[in-house]
């Protein structure tokens, strides 16, 4: 993409969104292990945890609403048609997921050549990017970027009420079903022998979040931001509390209270708008700062979310002590960034930082 294209496309508050997401992603990474590997044990490691896990759970949900309000009309705003989307999503998103998949791929087999697998465990791995645990996101990213074409014709012809319903039924039957669901143990619609998906398909799982993202910038469909404030405030309430009965009353699992839950989804919708709707260009003169340096961080805000695994994993596995839950997300930001920013200026591999 020319230098003239990225710059018309730089929008000052989804840079900074995109910023403070990636921290965020980081930030749960320091801090959940209390979570998802619960001793038992009522602590203030535990609180914190439970706390970033209901207050920084939306960073993945707003990757994919910011791409949605970005893309799902591309080939109006860009022109060369979807053949040319194709492959520059698969330049930007592909290229890197591979390479990082081989390289964390190698660093497994490496780490675990005394716990050997069968062939067909380490493809599942590579294709769905398990030798890093924090690349699943890159499936559900596939499956959106591939929709995108189809979808561009659906909301450039649905009336606002199709529209409507398109949001209801997703969130109806991928979040608000499945979430009560799953606090009774209950396995809804998980698939069978002879159907493998979800009883809605559209919206499934994540795309929604890439829907909305359109549809809150794009179109005049659910335009009562306040209320999606009180929405999110209360769902900010529940997440946590909800947590804490979940697994210390009814000896349940967090995983109920995850991206698709009713409470992620109304606490997503309103960051977006919140950081939508803020004079950010007033608020960083103030600072002295410049839109071009939150442009410049933004702008490795992918690589630093493929990279921060690694530096993350390193830091713990010598003991350097520099993920501390509290404040430890930024050390490693800082750390990542400026690998990043290393590696943009090396011609061999800038290509997998995009």
């Amino acid at each position: 993409m020319d230098s003239k294209i990225v710059k018309k496309e730089r929008i000052l508050w989804m840079d900074i969104l995109n910023i403070v997401a990636t921290l965020g992603v980081i930030l749960l990474h320091c801090s959940n292990g209390p979570v998802h590997n619960w001793d038992g044990i009522f602590n203030m490691s535990y609180i914190f945890g439970m706390f970033t896990h209901t207050i920084v759970l939306w960073p993945v949900c707003i990757f994919l609403m910011l791409s949605g309000c970005n893309l799902i009309d591309y080939n109006n705003s860009h022109g060369g048609g979807w053949k040319s989307f194709y492959i520059r999503r698969f330049r930007r998103i592909g290229v890197p997921f591979l390479a990082w998949s081989l390289f964390y791929a190698v660093i497994f087999i490496i780490t675990h050549l005394d716990e050997p697998l069968r062939w067909q465990e380490y493809i599942t791995m590579f294709i769905n990017g398990k030798f890093n645990g924090h690349m699943w996101f890159f499936v559900s990213l596939f499956a959106f970027y591939l929709t995108i074409p189809f979808l561009s014709v659906f909301f450039k012809h649905a009336p606002n009420g199709t529209i409507k319903w398109l949001v209801y039924f997703s969130f109806l039957f991928n979040s608000l079903l499945p979430f009560i669901f799953g606090l009774f143990g209950i396995d809804y619609f998980n698939g069978t022998v002879y159907y493998g998906g979800n009883i809605f398909p559209l919206g499934t799982n994540l795309l929604i979040y890439g829907c909305m993202g359109y549809i809150l910038i794009k179109t005049k469909v659910f335009t009562n931001t306040r209320l999606y404030y009180r929405l999110a405030i209360l769902s900010a309430i529940l997440h946590f509390t909800g947590m804490i009965i979940v697994m210390n009353v009814i000896n349940g699992s967090e995983r109920a209270f995850n991206y698709t839950s009713p409470t992620c989804f109304f606490m997503s919708i309103a960051v977006f708008l919140w950081f939508k709707n803020q004079d950010w260009h007033i608020i960083i003169s103030r600072l002295h700062l410049t839109p071009e340096l939150f442009h410049k961080l933004s702008s490795c805000s992918f690589g630093i979310y493929l990279l921060h695994g690694f530096v993350l994993s390193f830091i713990r596995h010598f003991g350097f002590g520099l993920d501390n839950r509290y404040f430890g997300f930024l050390i490693i930001y800082v750390i990542t960034l400026v690998c990043i920013l290393i590696m943009k200026r090396m011609s061999v591999i800038r290509d997998i930082v995009p």
